[in-house]
């Protein structure tokens, strides 16, 4: 699911949409654009327990809070599947702003990723998903700091269907 946050609604409302329901694919620019306001919304939800900031150095309680997450049945698949857009969309914001990435509209997955300098594509927003559902074995960390190094980050994406 790529939230987007539309521009122009009363009090910064948000209009979840699923995987290509897009009309037409947005572009770079609107695709940056959405997922940085979602990287806010998820600071500012986070704000009371935990002081993140934009220079990654937060990193290693992303996955504190995934743990909760992890849990059976102490949240809705609903609510997981909302922070992990909004946790998604602040760590590929980090990928920007910390590893020279930039966002695009990726048309085969139909999901928002970050294009780093080497060219490669990462899905944020699927890595936390699968980091909540999963477990620790898809570290939030660790995919962050890879990408910031450079490396060859071995996650293949769910392709949209």
């Amino acid at each position: 699911m790529l939230t987007i946050v539309r521009r122009g609604t009363p009090g910064g409302e948000m209009r979840a949409f699923t995987r290509g329901l897009f009309r037409q694919p947005p572009s770079d620019t609107e695709t940056a654009h959405a997922m940085r306001a979602l990287a806010g919304v998820f600071l500012h939800s986070t704000a009371a327990e935990f002081r993140f900031g934009w220079d990654g150095a937060d990193v290693d309680h992303l996955d504190a809070l995934c743990d909760r997450l992890v849990l059976p049945g102490q949240r809705a698949v609903t609510t997981r599947s909302a922070v992990a857009a909004r946790m998604g969309a602040f760590v590929g914001e980090l990928l920007v702003r910390n590893a020279g990435g930039r966002w695009v509209y990726d048309e085969a997955c139909r999901t928002a990723a970050v294009e780093l300098p080497n060219g490669q594509r990462v899905h944020p927003t699927e890595r936390v998903s699968r980091r909540i559902t999963v477990g620790h074995h898809h570290s939030i960390a660790e995919f962050y700091r890879a990408a910031v190094a450079g490396d060859s980050l071995v996650f293949a994406p769910r392709q949209a269907g």
